[in-house]
């Protein structure tokens, strides 16, 4: 049965097949979680599993390692889940509406 998901678009959902045409994959000793999370997966459990040095990308002739990687996305994560305050800096008065008040 397929859970929850926290995609808006359910045009892959919706379009696949009756659930008796669905494979199944059996590995021996393998057990799917009931949700995963590809980015952590591909940044965070590479470095936990001893990848962390490993080159993951190489961006503007720059290598950036699997740590490095899962150090930034993580930081951008932070950042993106914190709102940012909206308080509005007081608009200052033009140099024409200065002069009239003058």
């Amino acid at each position: 049965m397929l859970g929850p998901t926290a995609h808006d678009d359910a045009f892959a959902r919706d379009s696949l097949p009756p659930r008796d045409q669905w494979l199944d994959f059996v590995v021996d000793g393998h057990q799917n979680p009931d949700a995963l999370n590809p980015a952590a997966e591909l940044t965070d459990r590479l470095g936990e599993r001893g990848s962390g040095a490993r080159t993951a990308l190489i961006g503007h002739e720059r290598p950036r390692t699997c740590k490095n990687v899962s150090d930034r996305t993580n930081l951008r994560a932070r950042s993106a889940s914190r709102r940012p305050s909206r308080r509005r800096r007081p608009a200052r008065p033009s140099a024409s509406r200065l002069g009239s008040l003058a």
